[in-house]
């Protein structure tokens, strides 16, 4: 179908999605069954699901249409980034990787399918896929950042992961990730006292569980155990059921 078929029918939907949302699903359903030649119908139809975060939604359209339009990048682009939003980043693999085959440059594309890759624990293909991606952006800071704590959880090649991390603050020396990121480099080279100083600037930018993770980390290689629990109970209080964090106060105990 042209877009001039279905177009006015999808806008009518989404504007009535506004005041009557439990009517949208059935709506979209069966706009997408009556028009099921169009990959932007399911882009649109997919990417209003998308906006609200339910992504089980988004999931759905989305695979839909990856199957009937595989050449679509844009689909395969969006199947990989719902999952990943899910957290689902084994099923965000193929989508992401098939996105990647389809379009080799996309800044987006290589920024979430390096991420997949390094909480799978895919470090050679997390390696090659940044190789790729600096081909293409070779001065993108969040590239560098995402590569530089990369190899820092798999320490390797710590000294050109400080290199990379210092460029992105050179651009952005207020950005809460790049500073914990260059603390937690900093720490992985065992200069602790430096370490402390970043990622102590990175909450006060912008506190999370992680930070207050990796500054118990420091403190207790440091011999500061008092300071370490302290640091590790701010992260429990923002996520209770961080097991990892809690195996590491109760060392202590």
């Amino acid at each position: 179908a042209y877009p001039d078929q279905w177009m006015p029918k999808y806008y009518l939907i989404y504007m009535d999605a506004m005041d009557n949302p439990q009517d949208a699903d059935e709506r979209f359903s069966n706009l997408l069954s009556a028009t099921d030649t169009s990959a932007e119908l399911y882009v649109q139809v997919g990417f209003y699901y998308y906006e609200k975060n339910n992504f089980k939604r988004s999931v759905d359209v989305f695979k839909s249409g990856a199957d009937k339009f595989p050449g679509d990048f844009r689909l395969n682009y969006l199947l990989g980034n719902s999952y990943y939003r899910m957290g689902d980043n084994r099923s965000a693999l193929a989508p992401l990787e098939k996105a990647l085959e389809l379009n080799p440059s996309d800044i987006n594309t290589l920024s979430n399918l390096g991420l997949v890759y390094d909480d799978l624990k895919m470090n050679a293909e997390c390696s090659r896929l940044y190789e790729q991606a600096f081909k293409y952006h070779p001065d993108n800071i969040l590239l560098l950042n995402n590569y530089a704590y990369h190899l820092s959880e798999i320490d390797e090649n710590l000294t050109e992961a400080k290199e990379m991390s210092k460029k992105t603050l050179e651009k952005e020396p207020n950005n809460a990730s790049y500073l914990d990121t260059y603390g937690w480099i900093l720490f992985k080279l065992k200069d602790y006292k430096n370490a402390v100083i970043y990622i102590e600037k990175a909450i006060k930018l912008g506190k999370n569980e992680t930070l207050y993770d990796h500054l118990g980390d420091v403190y207790e290689a440091m011999g500061e155990v008092v300071k370490a629990l302290k640091a590790w109970n701010e992260a429990l209080n923002m996520n209770p059921e961080n097991e990892a964090v809690k195996q590491k106060v109760n060392k202590y105990k």
